[in-house]
Order: structure tokens, then C-alpha cells, then sequence
């Protein structure tokens, strides 16, 4: 690997902010260092992989977040909070100067682990430490909330898991109580509920209204669809409107699909490829004759990205692929071929015109 890499220039790479001519550089650099280009490669797998992304950063500050962040061991933060972003420690720290060129390398790697993983882990912390025993007292909610192309987990104390996509809100009480356990989605999430005491476990979204006892489901509740969805991947759910009574709930089970309309209609239950609804909790993308206009909403969520149509007659084509470790830009290469379009990238904006 050469040693003269450039690695801040590098890092915006990886970030996709470089401008158009710095792009045009680093990947010159990459083609002409194959071991480079392997490591690269290797570190957008992963990031695709993790489906966590950040704002744009600068290094500088970023690393000494990082380094505060390593420390939470040895000392308590005067303050950590739930934030779109990991936020830095209000505490003062003598530097530990690496000699260059590693230094910078590892200001790099460290970095990466905050594209990959402080988000995750401050969300992750945070829910841990909550006791969410019933207290009628102390009932205030809670909102956890995650940007274009990161994606948290979270656990409560009775054992259930909340997976939460990119671009969602989950909305939740401190402390559960009256026997009820009920959250407030937007977006999308998975959940693998715990059987508690028969206390029933609520999710209201978009209208609609989920309750089950213990079992695993997915619910897609985009504020911008035309629809609520529902995935049932263990066990069995009720599925109604919100005003609807308990009554005209229909039954979901292991391996169905049942969506509410804007209108309160309610489609019958059918079967459907539970590995096509819930890859995205393995950070793969699977479309099957999937409309191209749900296809970049996707995509704009999972990758933070604007992408512009310029030929409306694309919209009417349907898309079938799988996506598993690549990097956006091998995505959209891959899907202007099929609809034999060209496109053109400006940062973080994709422009796609057909072909005459």
C-alpha cells in the first residue's frame, strides 16, 4: 500500500463529500494502488453492512469525541444525551500525540467507528439504563428519532427489541404503567415483543393501531406512503384502524401481509417473502418488481440521499434486484443501466436523465 496516501482527502471519500474533482483524484489513486482499493472497498461493505451514517464532520472534532467516548469507563460525562448526533463531552483532556503518518490514520479509523457504531451505542446505553417498571408518577415520553441512513436498536427492561430504520421516530413513555405497553411510531421498525404478564404491547402508527402480546412483526408507517404496512414474521397480531373497535381488527400470522389505506380500508391478509420485508435488518436491499419511485425513496433514506428524476417516464418501470454490500454509487450505476438512463452525482444529490 503507498504510503504517501493522502488520508484526510481519503476520508471525505468515504464520506461522499469530496468535490467532483477530489472524487475524480482519489478513485485514479485507488485504481493505481490495489491493495488501497481493496481497503476501501472492504470499508464500504461494512458501512453498507451497518446502515449507520453521520452528518458531515470534521475529523479534528470528531476524533476528540471519539477519544471521550472511550473513556466513559474511567469517568462519568457531566452530560450525555439522545441526539441525532453523538455529542462531545463538556470536559477538558490532555492530547495524545500519535507521530504521523499514524496519527492521522487513526483519526481515520476513528472516524469510521463513528459512522459504524456511536450511534448505536449511545442509543443503545441510554434505553439500557432506563428502569421501565411501572410508575404512574414519573410518566413522561420519550422520543428517540434517527436521520437519512442510520439505523438504532433499542431494548426495554422487559426484554423487548425495537430495530428502528432510517429516517423513523419511535415515541415511547418512560416507564410503562397501567398494563399496557404502547409506543407511537413514524417510519419504520421491527419489533420482537416479550410476553409480559399478559400486558398487552400497542404500536399506533399512521393511523392504524398494532396490539399482540408477545410476538415479532414488522410495521412500515412512512409519513409520505399512501399506505400502513404489516409483517408478521412470529406469532400472530391485531390489526385495526386507531378509532377502529377491537372487533374489525383482522388477524395477522407467521408469514402475512395486511396494509391499512389512507381511507381505513383494510386488506386481507396474505402471504409474502418474509426475507424480501425484513432484509433491511441485515443491511440488504431486495426489490421485487418494486416501483422505480419507491425504489429511490428507499434508497434516499438508507444512503442520505437527494435523488432527482429529470425523464417522468421512469417512474412507470418496476424494479427487481438484491443489494447486499454495495456502495451507492454501484447502486444507482447498476439501476441506470436497467432503465437505460444516465446519471450524474453531486455529493450527496443524484440526477438521473434518460437516454435519447
Amino acid at each position: 500500500m503507498n504510503k504517501n496516501v493522502n488520508w484526510e482527502k481519503l476520508a471525505r471519500y468515504f464520506a461522499d463529500e469530496p468535490p467532483q474533482e477530489e472524487r475524480q483524484e482519489v478513485e485514479k489513486t485507488l485504481q493505481n494502488d490495489p491493495d488501497l482499493g481493496k481497503f476501501i472497498k472492504d470499508l464500504q461493505s461494512l458501512r453498507s453492512q451497518a446502515r449507520i451514517w453521520k452528518d458531515p464532520c470534521d475529523l479534528e472534532s470528531e476524533w476528540e469525541a471519539f477519544t471521550m467516548k472511550a473513556r466513559i469507563g474511567e469517568k462519568k460525562p457531566e452530560e450525555m444525551r439522545h441526539s441525532r448526533r453523538f455529542q462531545s463531552y463538556a470536559e477538558t483532556r490532555q492530547s495524545h500525540r500519535l507521530s504521523s503518518p499514524f496519527r492521522t490514520v487513526f483519526r481515520v479509523a476513528a472516524m469510521i467507528l463513528l459512522i459504524l457504531g456511536i450511534a448505536f451505542v449511545s442509543y443503545q446505553v441510554g434505553i439500557d439504563q432506563q428502569d421501565l417498571a411501572d410508575d404512574p408518577d414519573q410518566l413522561t415520553m420519550r422520543e428517540i428519532a434517527t436521520d437519512q441512513g442510520q439505523r438504532v436498536n433499542l431494548r426495554f427492561s422487559d426484554g423487548t427489541k425495537v430495530s428502528l430504520n432510517a429516517a423513523s421516530t419511535l415515541r415511547f413513555p418512560e416507564r410503562f404503567t397501567g398494563g399496557v405497553r404502547e409506543v407511537h411510531l413514524e417510519g419504520e421498525a421491527y419489533f420482537d415483543v416479550v410476553n409480559h404478564n399478559d400486558n398487552q404491547f400497542i404500536v399506533r402508527a399512521g393511523g392504524m393501531t398494532v396490539e399482540v402480546l408477545g410476538t415479532q412483526f414488522n410495521v412500515r408507517a412512512w409519513a409520505d406512503d399512501k399506505q400502513v404496512e404489516v409483517v408478521v414474521a412470529e406469532g400472530m397480531v391485531a390489526f385495526r384502524t386507531e378509532d377502529g373497535v377491537p372487533e374489525d381488527a383482522v388477524t395477522i400470522t407467521r408469514g402475512f401481509y395486511s396494509y391499512i389505506l389512507q381511507d381505513g380500508t383494510i386488506a386481507s391478509p396474505e402471504p409474502v417473502s418474509l426475507n424480501t420485508y425484513l432484509a433491511w435488518l441485515e443491511g440488504k436491499l431486495i426489490f421485487d418488481r418494486t416501483p422505480v419511485r419507491d425504489v429511490f425513496k428507499q434508497l434516499e433514506r438508507n444512503y442520505n440521499m437527494e435523488i432527482v428524476v429529470q425523464e417522468p417516464s421512469l417512474y412507470d418501470r418496476h424494479i427487481t434486484a438484491t443489494f447486499s454490500d454495495e456502495s451507492i454509487d454501484e447502486i444507482i450505476r447498476a439501476l441506470s443501466i436497467s432503465l437505460n438512463a444516465h446519471f450524474e452525482r453531486e455529493g450527496r444529490r443524484v440526477i438521473l436523465v434518460g437516454k435519447e
